[in-house]
């Protein structure tokens, strides 16, 4: 997410701790950026460990197993409560963080193995600020990062 304005960095660590628990493995701060994620391809897993007493993961359909996670790993994948259970933490931390530092824009993937993720009206809102909000401040940070070259070159 990018803010408005950068938090104030006595500020940060608070904030992370208050990421919910599957994307507060590898948070990274970048001035007015935080990242939050789970550090690793495995989303699915920690939503799983994180919403465990919401019952039993959801079983792989032996039709569906390809293989390719080998080993089992990326297996198991959350069930719906676990899923939603995700999902209003999410919503509900970054309503927290807005009323306290506003948000200008929220980014975030889809990933089918976190158990479906909810486009909501987070990513509504911020899809329909890209032209004012986002791509200004997406281009500023580039070409403030090329600029830092004294050469003007990569090499």
């Amino acid at each position: 997410m990018w803010f408005e304005e950068p938090p104030p960095r006595a500020v940060r660590a608070g904030l992370k701790r208050a990421i919910p628990e599957p994307f507060r493995r590898a948070p990274e701060w970048g001035s007015f950026v935080l990242y939050a994620g789970s550090g690793d391809q495995f989303i699915n897993l920690h939503i799983c460990m994180a919403y465990a007493a919401l019952g039993d993961p959801h079983p792989i359909d032996p039709d569906d197993d390809d293989g390719s996670f080998g080993f089992g790993v990326g297996q198991p994948f959350p069930n719906l409560r676990q899923s939603r259970a995700f999902e209003a933490d999410l919503r509900a931390w970054l309503l927290d963080l807005h009323d306290r530092h506003p948000i200008a824009f929220v980014a975030r993937r889809e990933d089918s193995e976190a158990g479906g993720t909810q486009l909501d009206a987070w990513h509504r809102w911020s899809l329909g600020r890209f032209a004012e909000v986002v791509l200004p401040r997406w281009q500023a940070h580039h070409a403030s990062r090329r600029t830092a070259w004294p050469t003007g070159r990569c090499g």
